[in-house]
């Protein structure tokens, strides 16, 4: 057995010391009890011998010390190399449980998706296909795996014949390596028949390397049904309910001023509170048909150049009498300043407001107008002295058809899609509104309108009203 470096330097030294104790005895012998030298050197190698075999014992039990001390350090090293090893493969597996189960519900969710979803990889061959997609697109996931994506569904083209989607969506995302949306896209199936969807191409990114695009599609079929009902609706609301509306109106206004002979004192009342209803009819129905072709884009912009002061001096025409009647005083604040803009659709956003103002205020209260510039915009103000909005009703006044909950409220006239006409207006501008309250201290209504439009006025703007 070999010695390490510590029993090596004791046997060393034990060596040394045996040596010099042999030498001492030898002349101590030799020069004290007259021994022959045969006799002596007998005695020495007998003493020479049990002194080595003690050092010897002395350094193999030296030995087995620190052997037994480096056994246990290895013992306390190798249990704590299992421990660790234990502890980490407990981390590997609950990690991969985790991802397991974050990967199981990946795919339940694209599965269950109701929209439809198509992956291919760069050469565009289908490698993943959703549960909705196959209703869809009427093909099996199982059958169009590692196809073209052109055997799977087709796109309509700008001349609505079917091309290859690797020529449209799919390659524009490929090309470019950025997402790809089209709102209004015609998909093919492969039996010819097509449906309108939404679509948005997404590249998909593996360590900054492109593998593929995620192409996620949604049939509008029943969408663009409700939106021609609803065009159906406000056809029929424009067309069949004005022109009787009119009528009756008219013929109620004769009755009224006596045209159609005497009215009874008891009577009149009635008559008039006809006429009042009538005309809320009338504005309500104007209203709807306002809202309906806001929301679907059908209004159109027709942008004038005039003056804030021109629009002060309109609207102090159309305000005068609601304002004397409620018994509030109107103050403009205006900055003089050209706009481009379109003056009618602007003065009955800024009516509706200030309508809204004049009905939420007391007698004796004053509505201020304000029209001032601001960097490329002009600024809109409309500010009444009124009970106010609480903090967590602002956000809902703009909804359609929601007026105050109080009953006195209610009894202030109003179709409830005024703040709605007046927020579209100013989007479709191409602008902004919001409305600053606290309650018991009034409310103002703000909305600005840029004044170097970088989009053409019929341009689509999404207005979020529904």
């Amino acid at each position: 057995m070999l010695l390490t470096r510590s029993a090596r330097r004791v046997a060393v030294a034990n060596s040394g010391l045996a040596l010099m104790l042999t030498g001492m005895l030898f002349l101590l012998l030799h020069y004290h009890l007259k021994m022959d030298h045969v006799n002596g050197m007998v005695l020495i190698t007998l003493v020479s011998a049990c002194i080595f075999e003690v050092l010897l014992w002395v350094i193999l039990r030296q030995q087995h010390k620190m052997e037994k001390r480096r056994w246990e350090q290895e013992k306390v090293l190798l249990l704590e190399k299992h421990r660790q090893t234990a502890v980490l493969e407990a981390t590997v597996a609950e990690r991969t449980h985790k991802l397991a189960e974050s990967l199981m519900q990946m795919r339940a969710l694209l599965e269950s998706s109701n929209d439809g979803i198509l992956s291919v990889d760069v050469d565009c061959r289908v490698n993943f296909l959703n549960p909705a997609a196959e209703i869809m697109l009427g093909v099996s996931a199982e059958h169009v795996s590692g196809q073209p994506v052109g055997q799977v569904l087709q796109v309509g083209g700008r001349d609505g014949l079917p091309i290859g989607p690797e020529s449209g969506l799919l390659g524009e995302a490929l090309r470019s390596g950025s997402s790809v949306r089209a709102d209004s896209q015609t998909l093919w199936r492969i039996n010819h028949t097509s449906f309108p969807a939404e679509c948005v191409a997404t590249p998909i990114y593996v360590a900054q390397k492109m593998k593929g695009v995620l192409l996620t599609f949604r049939d509008t079929s029943e969408r663009i049904e409700i939106d021609r009902m609803k065009s159906e609706f406000v056809s029929i609301v424009s067309h069949e309910l004005r022109t009787p509306l009119a009528s009756i109106r008219g013929v109620l206004g004769l009755l009224s001023g006596g045209k159609l002979g005497g009215v009874s004192a008891e009577t009149k009342p009635m008559v008039d509170l006809a006429v009042r209803n009538a005309d809320r009819l009338s504005r309500l129905i104007n209203s709807i048909v306002d809202v309906e072709r806001l929301e679907s884009g059908q209004l159109r912009l027709q942008q004038v150049f005039t003056t804030s002061s021109e629009i002060v001096r309109r609207t102090t025409e159309q305000a005068h009498a609601l304002a004397d009647e409620a018994g509030v005083t109107l103050n403009f604040a205006v900055e003089n300043m050209p706009l481009q803009l379109d003056l009618e659709r602007v003065l009955q956003a800024l009516m509706n407001l200030i309508s809204n103002a004049v009905k939420y205020s007391e007698r004796g209260q004053t509505v201020t107008v304000m029209i001032k510039s601001a960097p490329e915009a002009v600024h809109f103000s409309v500010t009444d002295q009124g009970p106010g909005i609480a903090p967590e009703k602002q956000g809902k006044v703009f909804e359609r058809f929601y007026q105050g909950d109080s009953s006195d409220m209610r009894g202030k006239g109003g179709t409830g899609l005024g703040l709605t006409i007046a927020r579209g207006i100013v989007l479709r501008h191409g602008g902004r509104i919001w409305v600053e309250s606290e309650p018991g201290k009034g409310t103002t209504f703000h909305f600005s309108l840029p004044q170097r439009r970088k989009r053409k006025p019929d341009d689509e703007i999404g207005l979020g009203l529904s």
